[in-house]
């Protein structure tokens, strides 16, 4: 207690057993202590592979990590452990840096590194220069998720949206969002509205099935269509968000149809653990490793979204990403990251691209939402708001 200062380096990088003993009673003591704490590469105690606490850990001020920075100092619960975070170089050799990154498949994405994602508007065009993107979408108790989705594709910038919602929807978004093309469907679908819908598929640039279109016979016939016509249209990418998943979790021979085609999934947490069988639990304690083998095996694109959201490819790539914040832990921010992936992938069709530019600028409109409404008061329409002002960032940057 007398000191102001405590360096914390009594654990590196290499602890893969919990604390005991001493060392954690000594841990404990530097974090009852008024010092100020700065950690050397990592708080001791944090797994610098997961982000675990491994029964107990420091609590540091400010972390100085060499190299390159560290998984566990971004994933939860590690980095609220990390404080503020510098990473420095100290030396290390620049080829045996590279071999390491190789063997890692995990990096992060700047503001600097996106820039060249971005899809060029070109003076000369149309709204056809810019994509279709068709929405299905909405039980006739969820008309707002069908109507985040569609705009959050409309403000990412492709030239026109085409909602497929239940029939007690489709005036509301004709209000709402009269840009949009508007096709309603009852609970069991017809011939005529399924025949309307696959035409629909067919003059998609991308499509997004999932958001509030519940369990019921309709919503599965409607996922079963989706990817009947995807096997058709090999080159057609496919966003299957919320009981789109669920419906694949109940179904999982349906899994068995997307090899070779171009899905994104958008699970959360408890989507996931659907989907693989695996508790939440152990799914957070080894999320890298699962969703690798998850995104390999279906070769699909997966983004896991949690406080710190994983993009997974079937090249085996993780990206973590590191914008958004928990303002944005509202029912309906899915549904914009689902109309975000899609409008831009209609213009880049590229989906590990839009995967990844997606989720960076719908996580950085909630930090534009959050830094002038609060952590409290961001709506998932806020969200949609700021697309707008997280775009006009990226370009003037």
């Amino acid at each position: 207690s007398e000191y102001s200062i405590i360096v914390d380096a009594i654990f590196g990088i290499g602890l893969s057993r919990d604390v005991t003993g001493v060392i954690a009673d000594y841990i404990n003591a530097i974090n009852r202590s008024a010092a100020d704490v700065l950690a050397v590469d990592i708080p001791s105690g944090i797994s610098a592979d997961t982000g675990a606490v491994l029964g107990t850990a420091v609590k540091a001020t400010i972390t100085v990590t060499f190299g390159h920075n560290k998984r566990g100092l971004v994933l939860y619960p590690g980095t609220e452990y990390a404080g503020q975070v510098v990473v420095t170089d100290i030396g290390f050799p620049e080829m045996v840096t590279e071999r390491v990154m190789k063997q890692s498949q995990t990096f992060t994405y700047t503001k600097e590194d996106l820039s060249v994602y971005f899809p060029n508007r070109k003076k000369r065009s149309n709204k056809g220069s810019y994509g279709r993107v068709v929405v299905i979408a909405g039980s006739k108790d969820m008309s707002g998720a069908c109507y985040l989705s569609g705009e959050a594709a409309y403000r990412m910038g492709c030239g026109l949206v085409h909602i497929v919602t239940a029939q007690e929807n489709a005036e509301v978004i004709r209000i709402k969002l009269p840009e949009a093309i508007v096709t309603g469907w009852s609970e069991n679908v017809t011939a005529e509205q399924e025949a309307d819908i696959t035409a629909a598929i067919h003059k998609a640039a991308a499509v997004v099935i999932g958001p509030g279109l519940g369990q019921e016979a309709g919503a599965e016939r409607l996922l079963d269509l989706v990817l009947q016509e995807a096997k058709k249209l090999p080159e057609l990418p496919v966003v299957i968000d919320a009981d789109g998943l669920n419906l694949l979790s109940d179904n999982k021979d349906l899994l068995d149809r997307l090899a070779d085609r171009k899905f994104i999934f958008t699970p959360h947490m408890k989507e996931m653990s659907r989907l693989t069988g695996i508790p939440v639990e152990d799914l957070r304690e080894d999320r890298i490793q699962i969703l690798k083998k998850f995104a390999d095996g279906y070769q699909v694109t997966c983004v896991l979204k949690d406080s710190r959201t994983l993009i997974a490819d079937k090249a085996n790539e993780i990206c973590l990403n590191l914008t958004g914040n928990s303002a944005m832990a509202k029912a309906g921010s899915g549904d914009v990251l689902a109309g975000v992936i899609a409008g831009f992938m209609v213009q880049e069709k590229d989906t590990k691209k839009a995967a990844r530019l997606g989720t960076y600028v719908h996580g950085l409109a909630g930090d534009l939402a959050k830094f002038e409404k609060g952590v409290y008061s961001v709506m998932a329409r806020d969200l949609i708001e700021y697309i707008s002002k997280a775009l006009m960032k990226l370009e003037d940057e």
